[in-house]
């Protein structure tokens, strides 16, 4: 329910995506997430989390690799490192406190021990940007310019399905980071990596290493390895022929002429996230073993 003030009329709702910038009311929204993960880090997870052999390694991590500091000059208490984080924090450019989230969320990944907790994170940070209007959401551990749900939520799955199967994996990881680059968004490889992420799916699927996507789609079809449905395997050989014909994705990408927007790159992440998530699940209920 919007709040009474604006129902009435005697304050206006806020209306203005933050794509460019970010307001007071979004600023303190995400450094009270960030404050509340480090005091839970501190006084929750603090021995499994932090602390290392000798070492407090988020808060040093933070302070020499993120903000470039001193190390000589790092608060050795936790009060007096989240007053100073807190100071750091506030004189961030809009865009610097999103490197910061991504650095955050990159350190809690590299543990696959607190793969649930990571998820925990991420989804209240995710609500603050959406209750904010923000014009990004994180998939993985990027901020990205996608906020549509059910696109957000075919990514993530495809990336999560393919946890076993590291090139698959990696191509959509890869292909998330160039679409999401705040200053200079790399539109064509991150295209080229969604494709290559359903090519190699489909060699790992028909067992061919050397198989181009359209070959091992014929491939996985003729042998019937994976049951079609007509309409969709015509949707996959048009992706293939999409990217691959003159006038493809793929040769745009390689003559450097055509220009390649972002709808361009943003629609061949989804389509071949999906496609990602639709050919693994068709394998394991052929039992095919994709992993």
């Amino acid at each position: 329910m919007k709040p009474f003030s604006e129902r009435y009329g005697y304050k206006q709702p806020k209306v203005d995506i933050q794509t460019d910038s970010m307001d007071d009311d979004l600023r303190n929204a995400l450094w009270n997430e960030v404050y509340a993960e480090f005091t839970g880090v501190l006084y929750t997870h603090y021995e499994y989390l932090v602390m290392s052999s000798s070492d407090e390694k988020l808060f040093t991590e933070l302070w020499k690799s993120f903000f470039k500091l001193p190390l000589d000059e790092m608060p050795r208490d936790s009060t007096n490192y989240l007053v100073s984080l807190k100071k750091l924090f506030y004189r961030l450019e809009w865009h610097e406190v999103y490197d910061l989230i991504e650095f955050m969320l990159d350190w809690i990944a590299k543990d696959s021990r607190y793969k649930f907790h990571l998820r925990a994170f991420k989804n209240k940070l995710n609500n603050v940007l959406e209750s904010n209007l923000s014009g990004y959401r994180i998939i993985d551990t990027c901020v990205t310019p996608i906020v549509d749900d059910a696109e957000i939520e075919e990514i993530e799955s495809a990336i999560c399905l393919a946890d076993l199967l590291n090139g698959v994996k990696k191509h959509l990881q890869t292909s998330l980071e160039f679409f999401s680059r705040k200053h200079d968004p790399d539109y064509r490889n991150s295209i080229k990596e969604s494709i290559s992420a359903v090519e190699s799916l489909c060699k790992i699927i028909c067992g061919n290493p050397k198989a181009t996507l359209g070959e091992a789609l014929e491939s996985i079809d003729k042998k019937g390895l994976v049951p079609f449905h007509k309409a969709l395997k015509s949707g996959l050989l048009n992706l293939y022929g999409y990217t691959s014909d003159e006038q493809g994705i793929r040769h745009a990408f390689t003559d450097g002429k055509s220009e390649v927007f972002q709808e361009d790159a943003r629609f061949m992440l989804v389509s071949c996230s999906a496609s990602v998530n639709y050919l693994i699940v068709k394998a394991d209920k052929a039992g095919i073993t994709t992993s």
